[in-house]
């Protein structure tokens, strides 16, 4: 039998782990409309404070950008012309792992692009979200990010989902 207070304590840590997960899908969820309305530097610098310091951002066929300011400036030129011609970042529901005050996130992504008064498939990758907890607000360490082609690459990052379930949450 339990006491009272264990199951408060029960209670408290399930809802500790539920605000979490809430915030890790609030920071992908703004991950989209935040690059859909990022062409100017002052706006990809805000989009690069998702990240933490020192974090790092690997895209494949654009590199690893490495620090916040790398990061701000991966989303300079080409991707301004993305926003002013209409492009939409729509994240997928992500699968949430979190240990203490890091986290692993798997989700899809798919990019659309504008070709006149419609929208076509451009991108549609898998990404990782390696995250960790500071102060209390989640930040992004390092996000992996690979088109779906099949690729080994591709299987490396969603293939870590077989892991992920077999552990259980812990804060």
């Amino acid at each position: 039998m339990t006491t009272v207070e264990e199951r408060l304590q029960a209670l408290e840590n399930k809802v500790a782990l539920l605000e979490a997960r809430e915030a890790i899908r609030q920071l992908i969820a703004s991950y989209g409309p935040m690059v859909d309305t990022t062409d100017t530097d002052e706006q990809s610098d805000m989009v690069a404070t998702l990240w933490i310091e020192g974090g790092k951002y690997d895209v494949d066929q654009y590199g690893l950008h490495d620090g916040r300011e790398k990061i701000a400036e991966s989303f300079h030129g080409f991707h301004y012309q993305l926003v002013r011609d209409g492009v939409g970042h729509v994240m997928g529901t992500p699968y949430i792992r979190i240990e203490g005050n890091r986290a692993t996130a798997l989700a899809y992504s798919t990019v659309f692009r504008a070709e006149g008064d419609r929208f076509v498939v451009w991108r549609v990758a898998a990404n990782e979200w390696n995250l960790v907890c500071v102060d209390g607000t989640w930040m992004v360490e390092l996000r992996t990010n690979r088109l779906l082609n099949g690729s080994d690459q591709v299987k490396a990052v969603f293939g870590k989902i077989h892991g992920l379930r077999a552990k259980a949450d812990t804060l």
